[in-house]
This record gives structure tokens, sequence and C-alpha cells, in this order.
């Protein structure tokens, strides 16, 4: 073994060590999904609430970047199923605004801003309980015929 090669395989059990120490208090399963509330829905829209429990926030305290993706995920899913069509994500970004914290409450906002044959395309808002946007997102929704 080459002297290059043992410093790597030592810097990487070095990290190893490091990341072991830290996984099982800094970072635990994030869950979603579990307690939405459908509030609205129609042709081009849905509404949905929730709340960030505890099993959606990431190591400093906030709602995590993932859930946050998920909720919009989740919801822009559920506007297109809401139509008797099934779909998956063919594409998506989203911007991060503000964070959310425990015991807030999310409101999910999806608009269709394009309703074709094999793709719909959402703007999905998320908002706390202050109407204070926490993400945007942009998802493409590739329809299953």
């Amino acid at each position: 073994m080459s002297d290059k090669q043992q410093t790597t395989d030592q810097s990487l059990e070095a990290q190893r060590t490091l990341l072991e120490k830290r996984l099982p208090v800094d970072f635990r399963e994030v869950r979603c999904l579990g307690d939405m509330e459908l509030l609205e829905v129609g042709p081009r829209l849905i509404r949905l609430r929730t709340h960030i429990s505890d099993d959606a926030l990431n190591p400093r305290g906030f709602a995590h970047g993932g859930w946050l993706f998920t909720l919009c995920d989740a919801s822009s899913g559920a506007l297109v199923f809401s139509r008797g069509l099934d779909c998956v994500t063919q594409n998506a970004s989203i911007n991060y605004l503000h964070g959310g914290w425990p015991g807030d409450t999310v409101d999910i906002e999806v608009r269709a801003l394009h309703w074709g044959r094999t793709t719909v395309v959402n703007q999905v808002t998320l908002t706390n309980q202050d109407g204070r946007p926490l993400a945007v997102a942009t998802m493409t929704m590739y329809v299953m015929h």
C-alpha cells in the first residue's frame, strides 16, 4: 500500500468516526405527511395544512429542507390525483425562503400553471401561520396514461 493510499484510508476512517458520533444525536428519521389536512380542492388548486413536529427537524432545530421538499412533492401529486390521474415527479426546483420552527403551522398551496396532456406544472407555496413564506417550488408532474 502506498503512503498516499494509507493517508487516504486514515482520513476516511477519521471522517467515518466523526460522522458515527454525530449520527445518533444530530440525525434522526424525518417524517411527514402524517397529519396533512385537506382545506380546499378545485380543478387547478389544492390547499392543505400540516404542522412542523419534532420528526420534521434538521440538526439545527428547524424544518428540514428534505421535509419541506417532500411536502411540495406530495402536495403537487395530490392535485393531479384529485383529478383521477396518476403521476410521478419529472422535474422539481425549490427555493427555501425562511426556516420553520417546531409547532408552526404550514399552509400548502398548489396552483397548476400548465395542465397539458402528459405534464402538469405546479407552483407550490409553503407559508407559516403568519403568512411568511417558507419555500416556493415548481414541480413538473408526468401524467401516467
